[in-house]
């Protein structure tokens, strides 16, 4: 069971939060529904949403690395489970300081929370930009099927994931340290832009496009209805069809809603912050703040659900490599039974 801190911590809490946030004591009370609502958030809801988001991409990977499902797309969306899994785990920290588990170590914990935030945005990077590349490869496969279905991870392919990896610590690199420790404010700005337009603008107009482009390629390598001479063949072609394109067209349009809803308010309120238009240290800013990140690790959980478990190939195959694995396990137990069975005997030739 997960406990609330009392109001002793919050001031603790808040400046591991925000470690240049100054407040006096008369402020702690004055706006302790805020510390409540930023504590809750640290814990109740970020348990969960850690529990979930590394489960989900756990199974995620146990079926995109299979041999069954290596393709270049899946590769891609084997490291966007990668990063995932990564970005949530290194929120455990957080939910420990919260729970009252760090308090003794909150100094060390205070010290290194820019460097944890910039870990975490480098592969929230990563993962925004793999999924802007698997839309990519999607698109390619259903406007030149034969050509692509001979595509292989090839040396291009692979320097392609290094630039997301690389090019995405490079463009978050700045939010490994506190403002103003290495770039100047004027830089500083500029590196904020940049990051808010490489990882949050630039993704979702060009995902925008090619998820329109997707829908647009399916109904244009659709088999015509007018080369079967069935007529109810021709109604179940078509029937079959437009269910896929609804399905799409659904699918589409929930990958970039959610895309804007959990990654804008918090590319809006950084810009904010930078060019001074919001107060940096004050209390609403700090639950913001917390609001935001939280949005941001809901998309990496809701990621598992958009890309993959919405695909009726991807649930069969989850079920399954579940069934074999449980299958082993039981097969391996009882064989372990029969062998000490037959190690406890005693052979008929000794009697």
């Amino acid at each position: 069971m997960l406990s609330i801190p009392t109001s002793r911590y919050h001031r603790l809490f808040v400046w591991a939060l925000l470690p240049d946030l100054m407040m006096n004591k008369t402020s702690v009370h004055v706006v302790q529904w805020q510390h409540q609502i930023i504590i809750f958030v640290n814990t109740y809801v970020l348990f969960f949403q850690i529990l979930l988001g590394c489960s989900g991409n756990v199974l995620n990977l146990i079926v995109l690395i299979s041999r069954k499902m290596r393709s270049r797309t899946n590769l891609i969306f084997a490291l966007m489970a990668f990063a995932d899994l990564f970005f949530l785990l290194m929120h455990i920290p957080q939910f420990l300081f919260f729970c009252n588990v760090l308090v003794h170590n909150s100094q060390r914990y205070r010290e290194s929370v820019h460097f944890i935030k910039g870990v975490q945005n480098w592969l929230s990077a990563i993962s925004i930009w793999c999924m802007m590349y698997a839309t990519i490869e999607r698109v390619q496969v259903l406007r030149s099927p034969f050509r692509t279905s001979r595509r292989t991870v090839s040396p291009r392919f692979l320097a392609t994931i290094a630039i997301i990896v690389i090019g995405a610590l490079g463009v978050t690199a700045q939010t490994f340290a506190p403002p103003g420790a290495i770039f100047s404010s004027r830089v500083s700005k500029t590196l904020v832009f940049i990051h808010v337009a490489s990882v949050v603008v630039i993704p979702l107009v060009i995902c925008s496009l090619l998820n329109i482009l997707l829908v647009s390629a399916l109904k244009k390598n659709t088999m015509p209805t007018q080369m079967l001479k069935d007529s109810q063949a021709q109604q179940t072609l078509l029937d079959a069809r437009n269910k896929t394109e609804r399905k799409v067209t659904i699918m589409v349009t929930v990958i970039i809603t959610s895309f804007v809803v959990c990654n804008a308010p918090g590319a809006i309120l950084a810009f904010l912050i930078q060019n001074n238009l919001i107060y940096r240290k004050g209390l609403t800013t700090a639950l913001l703040q917390v609001l935001s990140n939280t949005l941001v690790t809901t998309a990496k959980v809701l990621n598992f659900l958009l890309f993959c478990m919405s695909s009726d190939h991807f649930r069969a195959l989850l079920r399954l490599q579940l069934t074999s694995v449980f299958d082993c396990t039981s097969v391996k137990r009882r064989s372990s039974c029969r062998s000490a069975t037959k190690i406890s005997s005693v052979p008929l030739h000794d009697l």
